[in-house]
């Protein structure tokens, strides 16, 4: 990662990290108008420490379940019910 970094011109400072956010809808929603959400959006996030130590994160906006992924395969679903 920082070897990409580094051709975009970006270094990340000692103990930071960056986050890359991408969404099935439009980003604002999720941080101004959550209203405008329905239940089958998605919101996908990675971020990236200085260290390279990683974490993907999938989130719903009714919360049905959230799914992180870790180095070395981690892979946690969290949910009320899973169907």
């Amino acid at each position: 990662m920082k070897n990409w970094l580094s051709t975009k011109d970006v270094t990340l400072p000692a103990h930071q990290s960056i986050l890359f956010t991408i969404s099935t809808c439009n980003i604002e929603n999720w941080l101004y108008s959550l209203n405008k959400l329905k239940p089958e959006d998605l919101y996908l996030t990675l971020r990236v420490s200085n260290d390279e130590y990683w974490l993907v994160q999938l989130d719903r906006p009714d919360q049905l379940y959230q799914v992180q992924w870790r180095p070395n395969n981690n892979l946690r679903v969290e949910s009320q019910q899973l169907k």
